[in-house]
């Protein structure tokens, strides 16, 4: 269904033995996080309490020098108003970045980068925009990188979500 675009979720398979004649028993817990397709044009609102379209920022071709811009509609699909904090968890030094970056993707060099609102309020049923801005400098290390930023949305209470920010620089301009 429409509403299933733009999710995050987590599922958690136990698998255990009872112990044998030995008292020795296995078990093993695994855990999956899905990313249902990220989409734009939602024709209704997403599922769950805080909901995104789209769920994924793609900065494309971006040239280090100028700067691109984004915009991410939230939904706060609660029964009461929620003030929302927004940051970036790869900033976290106690975050292990490889649990959330995607394949051929690193943390972006400076979260700095990417320039949002810091804070979000959004009435109960309603949503409200949040506008991104990215600007990578002008240096030559920047050209040819693919980068990845994660966004979170923490609200007053209740679980956070995120939004996956991704950006691909040109490669280096050829001098002739």
């Amino acid at each position: 269904e429409e509403k299933y675009y733009n999710q995050h979720w987590v599922v958690t398979l136990s698998i255990g033995t009872k112990p044998g004649r030995g008292g020795i028993g296995v078990a093993i817990d695994i855990r999956v996080q899905i990313e249902t397709k990220s989409k734009v044009g939602l024709k209704t609102k997403p599922y769950g309490p805080l909901g995104f379209e789209p769920s994924m920022i793609r900065f494309e071709d971006v040239v280090p020098g100028t700067s691109q811009k984004a915009r991410v509609i939230l939904y706060n699909n609660d029964v009461k108003a929620h003030s929302y904090t927004i940051s970036s968890l790869l900033a976290n030094a106690e975050t292990n970045q490889k649990k959330y970056l995607t394949h051929s993707y690193k943390a972006i060099p400076d979260f700095r980068w990417v320039k949002h609102d810091k804070i979000v309020q959004i009435e109960p049923g309603k949503s409200a925009t949040l506008n991104l801005e990215l600007k990578i400098p002008d240096d030559e290390a920047n050209f040819g990188k693919k980068w990845e930023d994660i966004l979170l949305f923490q609200p007053d209470e209740g679980r956070a979500g995120f939004v996956r920010v991704q950006v691909q620089t040109t490669e280096k301009p050829k001098v002739e």
